[in-house]
């Protein structure tokens, strides 16, 4: 009879309780991120000019990015600001080389437009990417933010050019000197590596970052 009673007590009184559905808060997790102070989005199209963001590793064929060139700027700026003449001499010529290149840019882009205007009647729509993402940057150099400045002019010109291209309105010569504009850029983001001061031991290097936005 306990044997029953036990049995009947487990059945009735002692089920294993039904296991409870954890659930997330969707909304939370949809929630967009909190935008850092002086945060500012880009979104780049052309694959030339979204490789100058990371750049490429490794021995002769390394390029140095954006976000080391954002790093090491940052970096000259302090050297500079303790009297370092070096430092303070390599900025200026950052400083020019941007200025040139800017000059560079636009020209560029205004010839582009003109060959273009001249050559055909056909309009296109500026190339997009469909899977390019928006990023987010948070630097704490205005170097680093007038380089970005050009590497969005540089994406806006092969943009323009790329419809036309493959379309075969454009040549492939013309084209690539529209690629080609991207040298001044590598070699602008390469100033820092070549003659900067060393780092002093014991001094934070703060790194700028890029977010993702979904």
């Amino acid at each position: 009879m306990k044997s029953i009673l036990a049995r009947l007590r487990t059945w009735f009184g002692q089920q294993p309780s039904q296991p409870v559905a954890t659930t997330t808060n969707e909304a939370a997790s949809d929630k967009p991120r909190k935008r850092p102070p002086g945060a500012a989005d880009l979104q780049l199209h052309s694959r030339d000019a979204q490789q100058l963001l990371a750049g490429r590793k490794g021995g002769r064929g390394r390029i140095v990015g954006l976000y080391a060139f954002a790093k090491e700027v940052r970096e000259l700026e302090r050297v500079a600001r303790q009297g370092n003449r070096r430092a303070r001499a390599l900025l200026d010529s950052i400083a020019a080389e941007i200025a040139d290149i800017e000059d560079i840019l636009v020209e560029a882009q205004t010839l582009l437009r003109d060959d273009l205007q001249r050559t055909t009647r056909i309009s296109f729509d500026p190339y997009r990417d469909g899977a390019a993402q928006p990023l987010q940057f948070t630097f704490r150099s205005v170097y680093a933010w007038q380089a970005l400045q050009l590497i969005a002019r540089y994406d806006d010109i092969l943009c323009l050019a790329i419809p036309y291209y493959r379309a075969g309105l454009l040549d492939k010569a013309r084209y690539r000197e529209c690629v080609q504009l991207g040298t001044h850029l590598r070699r602008l983001l390469g100033m820092v590596e070549k003659r900067a001061p060393r780092h002093r031991e014991g001094m934070p290097v703060h790194a700028d970052e890029q977010t993702v936005s979904p």
